[in-house]
This record gives structure tokens, C-alpha cells and sequence, in this order.
């Protein structure tokens, strides 16, 4: 086991010195959310749990040998914290969710600023069908997916290219699907007979309701492939079914359990549905610290 430096005093808790260990033993166990503020009244971070003694009994005794750097300096800047009971857990998230969108605090990584989700827009004409990666919602979108679904998208677009053109190896793929930053608009020519097959597919997977488009792209994968073209397309294929999973499949859910008629939700409704249709599973209490806290 490594060595650990001895300390000859206890560490120092800031948060019972600024505080005082009457404020702890005063916090109700009800669900509610606190906000964490500096000395000028600055909002640093908002939480929530169905505990408040409990969590924020992690906060006042965290260490630094166990703690991470960002919590340890997010402690020594708290000067006061504000609690706001809730009726429950599910109250709490969604009012931390708020909270989240309307401050957007420094400490905070998550729920802060869902204008920046992506939609996907599918356009077909004549011509050619398009695909786009757009921040705003259209007749023809489906959305609003996370920040993450931009290689979901990148994944989308070559697989469906590699479904099109068959190329032997990887040494045939244009440029512009091999860039490390993905791009956010392809466009595809309709006059290719595959595509016309695959439409059907593809807007069903965008919309969630059938994965099965994973099918016909795995059926065009080159059969004589080296290893590390085999790691390239299965790593291509998993990011396409995870960002299924988290996107359309669970969006298409949400939309059936909320009633959202179109194939799209709201940015900033996203969040507060997700908590909504979780409401059966109250959060757990193992973690020391949200994992919120440390993004």
C-alpha cells in the first residue's frame, strides 16, 4: 500500500467553521435542494437529495486525501448554504433542475445549459437527403438529444456512407468522415437505390421506435478487414447503439409516457421529463458526493 503523509492536526473542515456544527445538526433528513453561495451571494453550486442532513453531512466532513481537488475547493469557497424543502425527491430534482438552467453555477457540469443539445434533422427530396446536427428543432427533426450525440451522429453518417458505397478498405472513405472533430451536415444522392431502402429504417431509428438499421449497416461491413479496421467499425457500431439507447429509444419513451405529439421534445423540457418518468426509482444515497459536484 502507498505511504500517506502523517498529519499532526486534524485537516480543517471550513464549511463548521464558517457554519458551525448547530447549522448541521439542524438540517431536516426531507428532500429539498441547497444552494452553496461565496461571500458575495454568488450561487457556486446547487444540489439536491432526498436526504439533506445526509448529504450535506458529506460535505462538512470530506477529506482532502479522499476528496477530489475541485470538491476541496468548492468547500473552501462556500460561505453559507440555502436549503429549500421539497415534497419529495422527484420535487427536488425537478426544482434543482431549475435551478440549474436559471444560474448555471460555476461547480456545477450537468443540466446547466441544455441550449446546447443537438437535434437531427433528416431532409429528402429528389435529389439527395441530407442529414444535419442543429441546435434548433424543425418539422423534420428528431431531438433534443445530449452534447454527446454529436458521435452518434458522426457514427450515423458513416456507417450509412459505408452502406452506400461498399468500399474495400478504409483507405476509401473521403476525409471528411475520418476528422477527429465530426462534421454536422452530410448529404447523400437518391439516386442510389440503397438509400431509398434504407429511409425507412433510418427514420425509425432516429425516431426510436426500431434499432434495426444497425442490421443493414452490418451487412455491407467488408468481410476481409484487418484488426484494426474490425476495432474501427465495431467501435463505430457500439457509439451508434449506446447513442440510440440514450437518444431516440429514450426520447420515443418520454414522448409516449408525456404525450408529445411531435418527434421532437424541448430543450429544456428534456430534463425535467427524464426525472419525471424515473419518479418509481428515488435516488440512491451511497455516493459521498454527486457525482454533479466533481464533473
Amino acid at each position: 500500500m502507498p505511504e500517506r503523509q502523517l498529519r499532526l492536526f486534524p485537516p480543517a473542515r471550513p464549511l463548521v467553521g464558517r457554519m458551525g456544527e448547530e447549522f448541521f445538526r439542524a438540517i431536516p433528513t426531507s428532500p429539498g435542494v441547497y444552494l452553496m453561495r461565496d461571500a458575495a451571494g454568488k450561487i457556486l453550486y446547487v444540489g439536491q437529495s432526498g436526504n439533506l442532513r445526509h448529504r450535506l453531512f458529506t460535505y462538512k466532513n470530506a477529506r482532502p486525501e479522499t476528496a477530489s481537488r475541485r470538491l476541496i475547493r468548492l468547500i473552501h469557497s462556500v460561505d453559507r448554504i440555502e436549503l429549500e424543502l421539497c415534497a419529495d425527491h422527484i420535487e427536488a430534482l425537478l426544482r434543482e433542475n431549475h435551478l440549474l438552467r436559471t444560474h448555471r453555477p460555476r461547480f456545477n457540469s450537468i443540466h446547466t445549459y441544455p441550449q446546447a443539445y443537438f437535434f437531427i434533422e433528416l431532409n429528402l427530396n429528389s435529389s439527395e437527403l441530407e442529414l444535419k446536427l442543429t441546435r434548433e428543432p424543425s418539422d423534420h427533426a428528431y431531438g433534443a438529444f445530449k452534447t454527446s450525440a454529436m458521435y452518434g451522429f458522426a457514427a450515423l453518417a458513416m456507417l450509412l456512407w459505408n452502406y452506400l458505397h461498399r468500399p474495400v478498405s478504409l483507405a476509401a472513405w473521403p476525409r471528411r468522415f475520418l476528422q477527429a472533430r465530426p462534421a454536422k451536415q452530410f448529404s447523400f444522392v437518391t439516386a442510389n437505390r440503397s438509400l431509398l431502402e434504407a429511409v425507412p429504417a433510418l427514420r425509425d431509428f432516429l425516431d426510436g421506435a426500431k434499432i434495426e438499421l444497425l442490421e443493414l449497416f452490418r451487412a455491407e461491413v467488408p468481410p476481409q478487414t484487418s484488426r484494426f479496421e474490425q476495432g474501427w467499425y465495431e467501435h463505430a457500431f457500439g457509439t451508434l447503439e449506446q447513442f440510440f439507447k440514450q437518444g431516440p429509444e429514450r426520447n420515443r419513451r418520454l414522448r409516449q409516457l408525456h404525450g408529445v405529439a411531435r418527434s421532437w421534445i424541448d430543450k429544456a423540457e428534456l430534463d425535467d421529463l427524464i426525472v419525471k418518468s424515473a419518479g418509481s426509482n428515488p435516488p440512491k444515497l451511497k455516493q459521498p458526493v454527486p457525482a454533479n459536484a466533481v464533473g
